[in-house]
């Protein structure tokens, strides 16, 4: 079990409980493309990779890494908190691209940061290098290539 300020996440489930005692289902699909409500609906993490590593991530097929950092943009426009908690996990169901990354013993969460921007805005504003064309980015329509950026060996600024 994962304690977080807002929310308990239970490995191997879909399901976490919030600090008001509701239970949300991770998984669940937002089918709007707009946001009723108004709160962060963007996130970016921030990934250390302590070793290059080959990794399979899914469908997309295999993906050399480099060892460094990356920093990964995705959107959550509801219950933000159990999917920043779920990306905590080390051992979880592979769904997202993410997933393959995250649960990787060579790789480290080193932090989130959360914003009113979409995905696609806080990829695009960030600097780095594609390394697995369409990560997290296989719907994009903005044109994005990968929502997972290379971003070199040393921890960049402002994290």
């Amino acid at each position: 079990m994962l304690e977080t300020a807002n929310a308990t996440l239970i490995p191997y489930q879909d399901y976490v409980k919030l600090s008001d005692n509701s239970w949300v289902n991770t998984m669940a699909r937002i089918t709007s493309s707009t946001s009723i409500y108004n709160h962060d609906i963007g996130y970016q993490l921030l990934l250390n990779l302590r070793n290059d590593a080959c990794i399979r991530v899914g469908a997309l097929g295999n993906f050399c890494f480099r060892k460094g950092f990356y920093i990964y943009s995705g959107s959550a426009r509801r219950h933000m908190d159990a999917r920043l908690a779920r990306h905590q996990l080390r051992e979880k169901p592979r769904r997202w691209h993410v997933d393959y990354l995250t649960t990787h013993p060579d790789c480290e969460l080193i932090a989130s940061r959360r914003s009113p921007s979409d995905e696609c805005t806080l990829n695009q504003q960030t600097k780095g290098d594609i390394v697995a064309p369409k990560f997290g980015a296989s719907d994009c329509r903005n044109g994005c290539g990968s929502h997972l950026l290379y971003v070199g060996r040393t921890k960049p600024t402002g994290w």
